[in-house]
């Protein structure tokens, strides 16, 4: 996965606009986990939300697991924020939010927009 800051730049392919949510257990923690099939993704929006906010949650955004060196940007306000950082994904990669600290049983969602394409199509950031 490369990233790069801001949203201009070029652009090709597809639209795409997936989603995942996951359950927040008892201690308030959750993971979703996107990834394209059979090409690459640009990009250009992601945004985190919780179904409730009594306690907020923070959000770490990682790709291609949860570690530090895999660490790519994160919110205070995991139960609604956005980010127009640029990430190129190429297929069979992850993008992978962890949020902490939220309602347990709330339902915390990872949404992107951007655009698929070719796998190498945005090789460099293009």
């Amino acid at each position: 996965m490369r990233s790069r800051s801001g949203s201009g730049g070029r652009h090709g392919g597809e639209p795409v606009r997936p989603g995942r949510y996951d359950h927040l257990d008892v201690n308030g923690t959750g993971q979703a986990t996107l990834s394209p099939d059979g090409g690459d993704w640009k990009i250009t929006l992601t945004s985190v939300s919780v179904t409730t906010n009594i306690a907020t949650p923070q959000v770490s955004v990682y790709a291609n697991g949860v570690s530090a060196q895999q660490f790519l940007e994160g919110s205070f306000s995991g139960y609604r924020d956005a980010s127009d950082t640029v990430h190129v994904v190429a297929a069979g990669e992850q993008l992978i939010a962890v949020w902490e600290g939220g309602d347990p049983g709330a339902n915390a969602t990872l949404r992107v927009s951007g655009w698929q394409g070719r796998p190498g199509e945005f090789a460099g950031g293009g």
